[in-house]
Parts: structure tokens; C-alpha cells; sequence
């Protein structure tokens, strides 16, 4: 190039070479000199202007405007879009995840609400579904984008797309049901001092709660019976009340089946479950934990 980089025909500039983005509109002075300009409209029918309402085009139709604020690439390319005050954005519209156009581009739909826009032929275009279906969504991300909640799930607001919705599992929606079988545990939020979590409940945030296991571990209980509480009665012993706490026992030793019955060698004895403090066990009774009792210092009689 006699005089590389000036200016040439069709806003054009000498090179030796064009780029992939221009083409060759004349010559330049020297040797293997072209004169490069841009492609014409590069990006002919590609989105442009605000929210991409307008197209690339060469030139506009008679019910297009240009809009001078966009760009597109190319010689001759301008952003085209429909005339009208169809521009203004919303709120009603755009709250619900939509933008104002004459006419709502391929996979859009028009909201039934035609008061969401202003001006005449004027549509609230919202994409079609959930565009982003189970994205995390509301706050802390706890929800998930759907077309439609579920019934134990609570409607956070909207996500992206036509009727798509932010739903969030409803915090321990079982609250107050009982839960645990036998052990009679309730469903909470979160499990008193006096209480141990078992398990989960349906929904987020929710335990399945039961009165702590014998509160009193090994504490006198039954009265006269002098019962201890355990979680469950041994062999040998018999259910006499209950303690304080789930599953929680009052256990006793069972008594004589022949409570003050007669015994020993000469009958001198008496059938007891424990024997007095001046008596003491000389043999057993009939009966489980059943002792024959005889004063102390009275030795059995002799047979001579």
C-alpha cells in the first residue's frame, strides 16, 4: 500500500488484507492494496435496542423508526423497531416478569391483562413456562422455580416465564401430629428441654418430639410397693404405676402369691415378699421373690 490505513471508497480504509468482518469495495494505490469496509448489516435480523425490541436491518420499513441510541455492526445497519409509544416500560408488567412490545417474539405469550402496557396494540410479552424450572429461588434460596406450588408448599412470589412460580416447602406443616407409634411423639418446629427428637416430620424445620425417657431414672416411685422407675419392668417384677417421661415405668417386685401363708418346719414362718428387720429368710414359698420369714433367735425344734 502506497499509503497504508487511509481512507478510501465506501468508508473504507487500505489494507493489504481484509478482516473476517470486512470486505474488498475497491483498490488502493500499490501493490496487493484493497480497499476493506466493514461487511454490509453483519448482523442483519439480530435483536438490538433496549430490552432487543428492534432488528438489525439495512432499512427500516414505513411503520419502523430508527432507534439512533442502538448499535449494529456492518455498513448501512441500523436497529429498527415498530413505531408506536409501545416502549414505556410497566410495572404491572414487568413485576410479573414481562416487557411491553407490539408484538411478542417467538416462544412469548401475551398476558390477559392488557392494562400491564399502555398504547394501542400494545402487548405484556412473558416467556412461555418456567424458563429456569427448579432454580433455587426466594430468600436464603429456599424455593424452587415451578410451574404450579404443590399443596404442602408455600408460593414465595414469581421466577422467569409465563405463570412460573417460587415455591418453598411449608415449614413443618404436620405441626401439632402425632408421630413415634407408641412412644406418642408430637411434631414440632423444634423439641422442648424436656423433650428428644426421635426423627423428622413431614416438612422443612419439623421433629418428631417425645417426652425424654425416664426423667428419673432409678427414683422411688409406687408407695408402699417400693417401686423404682425403669424403661421396662425385669423378670421378677410387675408394673405398679408410671413416671414422668416416655415409656416410663413404675416397677415393683411381685408379691407372694400366698401373702402370710404358714412355713418353715413347724409352720413357725410366714410367706413374705421381703421379711421384717427382726425376721429372717429361713426357706423359700410359693411364688416368685417369695421368702418364708421367721423371727431371729428362734431356731427350728429339735425331734428327739
Amino acid at each position: 500500500c502506497a499509503i497504508p490505513y487511509s481512507s478510501c471508497h465506501a468508508n473504507g480504509i487500505c489494507k493489504p488484507k481484509c478482516s473476517n468482518q470486512e470486505e474488498q469495495v475497491s483498490t488502493c494505490d500499490g501493490d496487493d492494496c484493497k480497499c476493506c469496509a466493514q461487511r454490509t448489516c453483519i448482523a442483519q435480523k439480530s435483536r438490538c435496542g433496549m430490552n432487543e425490541r428492534g432488528r438489525c436491518k439495512e432499512k427500516c420499513s414505513a411503520k419502523e423508526v430508527t432507534d439512533v441510541r442502538a448499535l449494529c455492526k456492518g455498513t448501512n445497519c441500523q436497529c429498527c423497531r415498530e413505531k408506536g409509544n409501545c416502549y414505556s416500560e410497566n410495572r404491572a408488567c414487568l413485576n410479573g416478569r414481562g416487557h411491553c412490545r407490539p408484538e411478542c417474539f417467538s416462544g412469548e405469550a401475551a398476558k390477559e391483562d392488557k392494562a400491564s402496557c399502555t398504547g394501542a396494540d400494545c402487548k405484556c410479552c412473558i416467556l412461555q413456562g418456567c424458563v429456569y424450572s427448579f432454580k433455587a429461588c426466594g430468600y436464603g434460596n429456599m424455593g424452587r422455580c415451578k410451574n404450579k406450588c404443590e399443596p404442602l408448599e408455600d408460593e414465595l412470589g414469581t421466577c422467569a416465564g409465563e405463570s412460573c412460580k417460587c415455591c418453598k416447602e411449608k415449614d413443618c406443616h404436620n405441626k401439632g401430629c402425632q408421630c413415634g407409634g407408641n412412644l406418642n411423639g408430637k411434631c414440632k418446629p423444634s423439641c422442648d428441654e424436656s423433650e428428644l427428637a426421635i426423627s423428622l416430620c413431614p416438612g422443612r424445620n419439623c421433629e418428631c418430639c417425645i417426652r425424654k425417657i425416664c426423667d428419673k431414672l432409678g427414683g422411688s416411685c409406687g408407695g408402699d410397693m417400693l417401686g423404682q422407675c425403669k424403661p421396662n419392668c425385669l423378670a421378677g417384677e410387675t408394673q405398679v404405676g408410671t413416671c414422668s417421661g416416655s415409656s416410663c415405668k413404675c416397677c415393683a417386685m411381685r408379691p407372694c402369691e400366698f401373702q402370710d401363708k404358714a412355713c418353715g418346719k413347724t409352720d413357725k414362718g410366714r410367706c413374705r415378699s421381703r421379711c421384717y428387720l427382726d425376721e429372717e429368710v429361713v426357706g423359700k414359698c410359693d411364688g416368685t421373690n417369695c421368702h418364708c420369714c421367721q423371727l431371729k433367735g428362734k431356731a427350728s425344734e429339735c425331734s428327739y
